[in-house]
């Protein structure tokens, strides 16, 4: 079940993460829209709550993660949790019955990435 999720997740957020890493170039409000959207489709999937609502929850928590991405203590929080998050996505991608270590590179890659990613914005706007 979680691995349909994550396909399902990966499949429908690739586009909005495509968007917003061509043309707002923000790794926090990439972040923002990945958790959003991530509650949203958690919700229809499991709670089978209507997808307009889930699309109303899925604003309103890109909203409060940006508003709570200002604060420095948040900030840090919510880089951790990003670095994760993205290393995982990648690493499961890349992961193969067969050989765990492309999995495993990929994801630290991207993990490293990411965390350099935050960091340069976080120095460039504050």
């Amino acid at each position: 079940m979680i691995t349909l999720f994550l396909v399902i997740a990966i499949f429908l957020l690739v586009p909005v993460v495509l968007f917003f890493m061509l043309f707002a170039k923000s790794i926090m409000t990439l972040d923002s829209v990945t958790i959003a959207g991530i509650v949203a489709l958690e919700l229809h999937m499991t709670k089978k709550v209507h997808p307009a609502f889930c699309i109303l929850a899925g604003i309103a928590v890109f909203f409060l993660i940006a508003a709570v991405y200002t604060s420095r203590i948040a900030f840090w929080i919510l880089t951790v949790l990003s670095v994760i998050n993205w290393g995982c996505i990648a690493g499961f991608t890349v992961d193969t019955l067969a050989d765990h270590i492309w999995g495993t590179v990929v994801g630290l890659l991207v993990a490293a990435v990411t965390f350099g990613l935050h960091i340069h914005e976080r120095s460039a706007h504050f």
